[in-house]
């Protein structure tokens, strides 16, 4: 049952009923103030929902009750890393994976935070690692997309691009992972040998009016050809994970289904 509260807190979390999983974790505190997972659940609810003294309260009373929690110190290290001090934002981490060091949870954050620090090369076997304890882990295929696209390993980060619309299938995400994958310079190769065609065509059979459509089509393709450019730049080269896959900027801690 204790378990239980946690995991439903998680999943309501997940389902982006944040305020509710609060309040449910508030109900079982009152219920059983000796419950670790209760403020565990309470402490993950404030932090998204922005409270981050109260969640580190939380979390706080959840390690006091139990020491061996990894999740607290997880949270605790995305409230670090907000408030810009690193020092103990990596201290919380390292804590987390000398107690969990199996823990998808665990393995995602910390892969996603090597990310953050630039450790690209690091942080690819950590997350892949995150995905085979959890294949449905969404943020940590998000951020194995910014790390091989990082290493110009596109063929990798398309992989993990679909295990993302998999997941979580939408057509906004199926349009971005067109844009982000599309091949420009093919798109104008082709746009450029229709109009040679066109233009051919023009003199050939003297139809003049062609060579009128001709030029209106390339503009079109120019004009089309430089909105995928631009757009496929800005979703490939954010500085955050989760670029490609737009979601809250407060993801890093995983939703996975391990406690």
């Amino acid at each position: 049952q204790m378990n239980n509260i946690f995991q439903q807190a998680k999943q309501l979390i997940r389902d982006e009923k944040t305020a509710d999983a609060l309040e449910l974790c508030n109900q079982e505190i009152q219920d059983s103030t000796n419950n670790a997972l209760a403020y565990q659940g309470a402490a993950f609810a404030l932090y998204r929902l922005g409270e981050i003294e109260k969640s580190m309260e939380m979390c706080k009373k959840a390690l006091s009750l139990d020491p061996n929690l990894a999740f607290p110190h997880l949270i605790l290290a995305e409230i670090f890393d907000d408030l810009g001090n690193i020092q103990a934002r990596k201290q919380e981490t390292k804590i987390a994976l000398e107690l969990a060091p199996e823990a998808s949870e665990v393995l995602g954050t910390h892969g996603a935070f090597l990310l953050l620090d630039k450790k690209y090369d690091e942080s690819i076997p950590v997350l892949e690692k995150t995905i085979k304890l959890d294949p449905n882990d969404y943020n940590a295929h998000n951020n194995l997309v910014v790390a091989y696209l990082h290493n110009k390993n596109k063929n990798k980060a398309y992989e993990h691009v679909k295990e993302i619309y998999r997941i979580r299938p939408s057509l906004i995400g199926g349009i971005r992972l067109a844009i982000a994958f599309l091949d420009i310079k093919s798109f104008f190769k082709i746009s450029n040998f229709i109009f040679l065609v066109i233009t051919i065509g023009a003199f050939i059979f003297q139809a003049w009016n062609l060579l009128i459509i001709s030029g209106l089509y390339i503009f079109f393709l120019m004009s089309v050809g430089l909105v995928l450019s631009v757009s496929q730049k800005n979703l490939l080269s954010s500085k955050h994970p989760l670029c490609i896959a737009k979601n809250s900027p407060k993801t890093r801690v995983s939703l996975s289904k391990s406690s």
